[in-house]
Parts: structure tokens; C-alpha cells; sequence
């Protein structure tokens, strides 16, 4: 049940800041790094697919095909004063779990959406404890239970890990560290 609401919590609670952000309806041009490279996740993805047309890759490609990504690096940097005039929308998908809220992953999120990827590194390993305790009795290989101290010490962390986000994603909204101007890098 911890790991459920560890999980849920974070998802939640990051897919609250990145709707947020998304209301602010906030050109891409002031905001930082993060969040236009995250808003442009499926102009990215088109931009890799050289196999296929899209609304901003529409060029016919050279027919020699060691040209194919060069053309559409023309294409990407002839749009790219457009992209940062549109109004910023990031993706929900972003916010992605990848099946267990594994430290890693958490990092990934973290990074993805302009906060210091590894705050919670000394946290780390009792995430893990967590992760794979609740995957042992899911899965039927602990059926004991664990001791109280170990319960223990692992929910202190991640009561710790989950408030800490609350406090970084509130921060982060008043004082809009999603703009350009007001961004610490990872």
C-alpha cells in the first residue's frame, strides 16, 4: 500500500505541475530548456522518423537517403522561430512511471521536467527496498511480511521523498522556475 501511494502521489503530483504550467499558457520562447524540449516530445519523434511525412517535416526528401536526416535538420531549424512563438503545451506523457516508480526512473521525471535530477539520492536505496518488497509480495515470494523497524525506516523515506517533491513543485510554480529566466540546470 506504501509503494501504491508513493507512486501514485508522484505521478500525480507531476502531472499537476505540468497542467499547471500547460494553463499558463505561456509562449515556448520564455520558457526554459525543459519545458520546451518536453512541449516538442512529438516534434521530435517526427523529426527521427524519416520514413514519414508530417505537418512540420512536409518536404519530399532527397532521394538519396544519407541525406534524409540532413534534410530534415533544414526543415527542423527553418521551423524552430515558429516552435518558440507557439504556446507551450507538454504532454502528459512526460510524466511517465514506466510500470514502477523505480529511483531511475524518478530521476528520468525529475530531469525531464527541470528539477535537480538526483535530490533524492540519499533516499535511493530505501525507495529500492520498497520497490522490491512490494514486488515480492505481489508476486507471492514474501508472504512473512518484513520487520517493523525496516517498515519503518523505509515509510519515513518515502514520506520524505514525496513531501520534498510537494515543497520542489510548489516552489517551482510560484516562483515560475518553468520560465527562462528564472531556471537553475539540473
Amino acid at each position: 500500500m506504501l509503494y501504491s501511494h508513493y507512486e501514485g502521489f508522484c505521478k500525480t503530483a507531476f502531472l499537476i505541475y505540468v497542467k499547471s504550467i500547460n494553463q499558463e499558457k505561456i509562449l515556448r520562447s520564455i520558457a526554459n530548456d525543459f519545458m520546451v524540449a518536453g512541449s516538442l516530445s512529438e516534434v521530435f519523434k517526427a523529426f527521427n522518423n524519416t520514413d514519414k511525412k508530417c505537418k512540420v517535416f512536409k518536404n519530399a526528401l532527397p532521394h538519396d537517403e544519407k541525406l534524409h536526416r540532413f534534410a530534415r535538420e533544414v526543415d527542423l531549424v527553418k521551423e524552430f522561430d515558429n516552435f518558440l512563438q507557439q504556446i507551450i503545451n507538454i504532454p502528459e506523457s512526460i510524466v511517465d512511471v514506466e510500470s514502477n516508480l523505480k529511483p531511475l526512473v524518478l530521476r528520468k521525471m525529475l530531469y525531464r521536467l527541470g528539477f535537480q535530477y538526483d535530490t533524492f539520492q540519499v533516499h535511493e536505496g530505501l525507495i529500492d527496498q520498497l520497490l522490491n518488497y512490494r514486488n515480492n509480495i505481489a508476486h507471492g515470494a514474501i508472504k512473512n511480511g518484513l520487520e517493523q523497524s525496516d517498515y519503518d525506516s523505509i515509510e519515513k523515506a518515502t514520506y520524505i521523498v514525496m513531501e520534498e517533491i510537494k515543497k520542489m513543485i510548489i516552489d517551482a510554480l510560484q516562483n515560475k522556475l518553468y520560465l527562462k529566466s528564472t531556471a537553475t540546470p539540473p
